[in-house]
């Protein structure tokens, strides 16, 4: 498993549970990692860690979606086309997140 700097369009939360969320939507950017996995079974493995049931229904509450987004790979200087976790704005709003105009988490 490797990783690389990567930006997404979109807005990034801190939420007050102690990790963020980020919506796709808005013209800002929000900076991060893309992990590249070996193979589907670490994808699996992530899922479990963020509690996503991929056959789960929406209305069953997974924390976040999955969801195809393109990302811009730094080091590479190209977009590839990753999955991404995206949190709905109701649920931001429900958990308090703030947002984060510079675009970047705290860790």
């Amino acid at each position: 498993m490797g990783w690389s700097e990567a930006r997404v369009k979109g807005r990034i939360y801190d939420l007050p549970v102690g990790y963020p969320a980020v919506s796709f939507e808005g013209e800002g950017w929000v900076q991060g990692v893309v992990l590249s996995l070996k193979d589907v079974s670490g994808l699996k493995g992530l899922d479990r860690l963020e509690g996503f049931d991929p056959l789960r229904p929406r209305a069953n509450r997974n924390e976040y979606i999955r969801k195809k987004v393109d990302a811009w790979l730094v080091e590479e200087e190209r977009i590839e086309r990753v999955w991404g976790y995206e949190m709905s704005l109701e649920r931001i709003s429900r958990h308090g997140g703030r947002f984060l105009e510079e675009g970047v988490w705290p860790s």
